[in-house]
């Protein structure tokens, strides 16, 4: 990789290639002494500050007199070592010799140093296994190829150079490090040209993540190039080795680096100065037209920075970056002992980094010393975090200091509170750590007190910094929770930044133990071993899983493993079931054994190749059993199953039940039963696996109480075929009907391994009680068919209600408004990953479907037809009647005389003509006086026990609501037969009266009922609402005077009996009524409390 210290080795290919030429070209122009054998076991050669020794030098060539020429068809030396002087330089300082002279021309075909060493008087330069091949006269050097191993990888040169100085020559350059242990591997190539005093070089290389790793390459697809990179630059062979560099770093997209917000940055970066002078290299860096993309706007992003390198040190830093309000700052130095760095981040708006952050934070602090010495301090402050992987955080704050040296103080404290992460428990974390680098203490602990899954964690782990790798010891580990787990005794731990060992560690468990002998992870691989023993079901916690509600038991299970992943995987594994049994409850509640006999799964595994074998007994449960094998495929990651690995599967299953299966917490009250039978095989590919086989099942069930859905005595005829499972038949008696299907299943790779599922169903029921409760009843008749594909459900088909029932909940779930932000809480954005396309869909309600709850009780009839996706509100054809119903509100009853709901778009807004009326009284009875409270005013005469007015007749109104418009804007008006004001229309529709004969109370109701009925929602005054959210009525204030003033609650029980209760603001009264009207004009009333008294009413009317 293109470093400062790779472009200093540039100074030493002058040398490496005269020498080179020198050696294999001409024996002129130098002091030559030979030692050795004719086979030329030892070869020195001087040329003026540089000597060359190579040993083992065999080869085989021809000389031809006739065009004067040497070719050397192949050539080997085991050793070549170039030692360069130091001695002074000549009034030349470029040290190069006017010409390279040579004899006669000269080819060399095949080529090989086993071992090349470059000593300087300062440092020593090894490349291993270097090839070359090259061709040469008096005019020109061509180098084809020269291939070599260096430290910084494989690296290769093709070079062309004039004989004559300065040694004009043209080249490229290539660099290659892709081994799994490099943290960035490269691939770079280089454009060399200009002669042995300057080399000018330029590459253009991209930035790429490949296999989830950074890396630096040549070519890639568009879809993973993260950056480009253009760099030009000039470095001087002679003298002080002046150096030139310009680079930038073009349209970087930080997304396509892993989870990073969106954005875009350029950054130009230049360096000049001489490498051999302590002024060292001037750097500066500046960032254009940069950017990071938040939700509606791209916030500019700002960056400059220069420094100095000398040698190991980097001096004179400044360095300024912001975008929007975040801002980073750091000056001063590092590399020296007495050096120091300090920063400062102020990053009040972290929602600029993208969606995944949100939240403020704070900090500071320094670095000081030597690289390889670096004293640390930091000081962090944060509130309200949102962090990448489902991070939240309440607050978080600390700072940590860990001073140079050996025995350096290290002391840190850390307190996170509200910590969540995904959909655990909220918890309150510390960290501190107390101590120097080479002995401390780090302490970790971790609390919820919510009532799902509290828990309480704490570790201890004290040890010391060894170089770059931590040693020492957990010293003890407990979990107190839903399932305890405690470590025994210490355990030995090591770790660097990218590997962890453990040593023997004892975790006990609520009533099993597992034991860790041992565990390697890392850049290599992976190795670990241990076992399980008197694992039971209580050590398990229940979020993780639980048994179906039927099976009750004490299981106790033991188990070992022993696995080893590096050059490629050689595991054994072993699950079985020790002692104890599960019992499974039958609809009566009566326990029976399952007669677990063998229970037990084992996985053995050689050289990659993988064998799963699998084995299920007991005497009630039935048979299991299976047999899988495959390979396994090293990759940069580790280990993978690819898509093309060979796949042998064999199974066979009898089994007597299936309640033993575990079901989601969503069907935690459901019953699965039924006998099933299957033999499966396959000799395919993970992709193709080719299945065969087939599969019986009888006496199948499926119950879900809550939903009043039971599927019982269910039947199934499949097989599996080119595969697919092919469902030949499958029936479900539901009610005294059945459900009866067929088609295929099957999982189709849409890439490697990524299984998507394709079924086709026809469905036909006849006479299929889907649902049954209380409350609920769906028996249908009809056809139908289901397709998934690419994620995409489709459903169609013909179906037709023969008897339903649906019961509406009595009150909704309070929601909040839309304009409600609730702090603190996170939105969860649900992926809506399966799309369900309604493809027309008929359904008739048939003559016998009931709506009823929410004082509704209707039948209706009518036909609908669904076309296009749930998600976007499908497209609906069709009419639903009203045949006859009735509608209960403010305590009446109201008949519905007409009900269409007509749908011709989406299913949400369709076209509404309702009208719901009550009935008026007969003529003999024109006025029903329901509020008997009227006698206290002053339109009635009221004797000790005996109440009453003069009235004329009336003629009787029919009131009622109808209710128009569609469903997004339905319009609800008052009627009435014949057609009377407004107000008479509601007081005929509450009171069963005209307004004439209302009192103080009913006119307080009326008022309550029209703002209900004629307002909006929103709107309502704030009496209203009071009394709608108390269940009431009636809700007033009323009196002339302070001393007068009371507060009166009503409610109407029905349409003849009233309760009403009146309290004196300042005064004693504190009376409770309640009114029974007999007929339209005689009422009972009875009350309590300061006044006691029971009276009977008689109304008289005056118009």
């Amino acid at each position: 990789m293109l470093s400062l210290a790779n472009i200093k080795n540039w100074r030493y290919l002058k040398p490496a290639l005269l020498s080179f030429a020198l050696l294999m070209l001409t024996p002129a122009q130098g002091e030559m002494t030979i030692h050795g054998s004719s086979n030329l076991d030892t070869l020195d050669y001087d040329v003026d500050n540089i000597h060359l020794q190579l040993t083992k030098l065999e080869s085989r060539w021809q000389l031809s007199p006739f065009d004067s020429s040497l070719l050397v068809e192949k050539m080997r030396a085991k050793r070549l070592v170039i030692t360069l002087r130091d001695t002074e330089k000549k009034a030349d300082k470029s040290g190069l010799p006017e010409r390279i002279n040579l004899p006669f021309p000269v080819q060399i075909q095949q080529a090989e140093v086993v071992e090349l060493v470059i000593v300087t008087p300062t440092e020593t330069y090894t490349l291993n296994q270097v090839q070359f091949d090259l061709k040469a006269d008096n005019k020109i050097i061509q180098l084809n190829y020269l291939r070599a191993a260096t430290p910084y990888g494989q690296a290769q040169l093709q070079l062309n150079m004039q004989t004559a100085r300065p040694f004009a020559l043209t080249g490229e350059a290539i660099i290659k490090q892709a081994s799994l242990d490099s943290s960035l591997p490269y691939d770079i190539k280089t454009q060399l040209a200009g002669d042995l005093n300057s080399i000018n070089f330029e590459l253009n290389p991209l930035l790429i993540l490949q296999n989830n790793q950074l890396a630096i390459g040549q070519t890639a697809a568009n879809d993973l190039i993260a950056a480009n990179m253009q760099i030009n630059g000039e470095i001087g062979l002679a003298n002080d080795y002046p150096l030139t560099l310009v680079a930038h770093l073009t349209n970087l997209k930080p997304e396509k680096l892993g989870s990073y917000p969106v954005g875009l940055l350029n950054v130009d970066v230049e360096m000049h100065g001489d490498l051999g002078k302590q002024t060292g290299l001037q750097v500066q860096l500046l960032a254009k037209e940069s950017y990071l993309q938040t939700d509606n706007a791209k916030q500019p992003l700002a960056l400059a920075g220069n420094f100095v390198v000398i040698g190991n040190q980097i001096n004179v830093i400044d360095l300024n970056a912001n975008i929007a309000s975040n801002i980073f700052k750091a000056t001063g130095s590092l590399g020296a002992a007495d050096s120091v760095l300090e920063w400062r981040a102020d990053l009040p708006q972290l929602s600029t980094f993208g969606r995944e952050f949100s939240g403020q934070a704070v900090a500071s602090g320094s670095l000081a010393g030597t690289f390889e010495n670096l004293a640390l301090r930091l000081k962090l402050t944060a509130q309200k975090l949102q962090l990448p992987n489902k991070i939240q955080l309440e607050k978080l704050d600390g700072q940590a200091t860990i001073m140079a040296d050996t025995n350096g103080a290290v002391d840190a404290i850390f307190n996170a509170d509200g910590l969540k992460v995904a959909q655990n428990p909220v918890m309150n974390a510390a960290l501190s750590l107390q101590g120097t680098r080479v002995a401390h203490q780090l302490k970790l602990t971790a609390n919820s007190q919510q009532k799902i899954l509290p828990f309480q964690f704490e570790t201890l782990l004290q040890g010391g910094l060894n170089g770059d790798t931590w040693q020492g010891f957990i010293q003890s580990l407990q979990l107190k929770g839903e399932t305890p787990v405690t470590l025994q005794a210490p355990a030995k731990l090591s770790a660097t930044l990218q590997d962890v060992t453990l040593g023997n560690a004892v975790l006990q468990l609520t009533k099993g133990r597992i034991e860790i002998d041992g565990l390697q992870a890392g850049r290599k691989g992976f190795v670990s071993q241990g076992k399980l023993s008197q694992l039971a079901l209580d050590d398990i916690p229940p979020s993780v899983f639980t048994l179906p509600a039927r099976l009750k038991g004490n299981p106790v299970f033991s188990g070992y493993w022993n696995i080893n992943a590096l050059e490629s995987v050689n595991a054994q594994a072993q699950f079985k079931l020790d002692s104890g049994d599960l019992s499974l409850s039958d609809s009566t509640g009566v326990a029976k054994p399952l007669g677990l006999q063998n229970l037990s799964a084992d996985l053995k595994v050689v050289n990659n190749q993988s064998d799963l074998m699998w084995l299920l007994d007991g005497t009630q449960l039935g048979h299991f059993d299976g047999h899988v094998k495959t390979i396994l495929t090293r990759v940069e990651s580790g280990f993978a199953l690819m898509a093309d690995a060979p796949l042998n599967i064999s199974s066979n299953a009898q089994l007597n039940t299936l309640a033993w299966l575990p079901l989601s917490d969503s069907l935690a009250d459901a019953q699965l039963d039924g006998v099933l039978s299957m033999i499966l095989s396959a000799d395919g590919t993970m992709q193709k696996p080719n299945l065969r086989g087939n599969a019986m099942g009888k006496n199948l069930q499926f119950i879900l109480p809550s939903q009043g859905v039971a599927l019982t005595d269910g039947t199934l005829q499949a097989s599996f075929e080119n595969d697919q499972l092919q469902i030949k038949e499958a029936v479900w008696k539901g009610g005294s009907g059945y459900l009866r299907t067929n088609g295929t299943l099957q999982l189709i790779n849409q890439q490697a391994l990524n299984l998507q599922p394709s079924i086709a169903l026809n469905w036909v029921a006849e006479q299929f009680t889907v649902l049954s409760g209380a409350d609920r009843l769906l028996v249908l008749n009809g056809a139908g068919k289901t397709t998934l594909a690419d994620d995409l459900l489709t459903i169609s088909g013909d179906f037709k209600v023969i008897k339903g029932l649906v019961g509406l909940p009595d009150d909704d779930v309070p929601t909040l408004a839309d304009d409600v932000v609730v702090l603190g809480r996170t939105e969860i954005v649900n992926d809506d990953a399966l799309k369900i396309l309604l493809n027309n869909l008929r359904i008739d309600l048939g003559d016998d479907f009931t709506l009823r709850g929410r004082g509704l009780d209707a039948q209706l009839s009518g036909a609908l037809t669904l076309v296009g996706l749930t998600q976007y509100l499908p497209h609906t054809e069709g009419t639903i009647r009203i045949k006859k119903g009735t509608y209960t509100a403010y305590g009446q009853v109201l008949n519905i005389t007409r009900g269409v709901i007509a749908f011709t778009g989406p299913i949400d807004n369709p076209s509404l003509n309702i009208r719901a009326m009550r009935n008026a009284p007969s003529n003999n009875d024109s006025i029903i006086k329901s509020n008997a409270e009227a006698s206290s005013n002053g339109d009635t005469v009221t004797g000790s026990n005996f109440s009453q007015t003069t009235s004329s007749a009336l003629q009787n109104v029919n009131a009622g609501v109808e209710i128009t418009g569609n469903g997004l804007n339905p319009a609800v008006k008052l009627v009435s037969e014949p057609n009377v004001t407004d107000t008479e229309k509601l007081s005929w529709l509450l009171l069963g009266r005209g307004t004439n004969q209302a009192g103080s109370s009913d006119f307080a109701m009326l008022s309550l009922a029209a703002g209900a009925v004629l307002s909006d929602e929103n709107s309502l005054p704030l009496q209203t609402k009071l009394a709608r959210a108390a269940g009431l009525d009636e809700l007033s204030f009323g009196g002339a005077d302070a001393d007068t003033a009371s507060l009166t609650f009503g409610k109407r029980l029905s349409s003849q009996l009233y309760l009403s209760y009146q309290k004196s603001v300042s005064g004693l009264l504190d009376v409770a009524r309640l009114t029974f009207n007999i007929t339209p004009r005689w009422a009972l009333q009875a009350e309590t409390g300061t006044e006691s008294a029971v009276d009977a009413l008689y109304t008289f009317s005056f118009k």
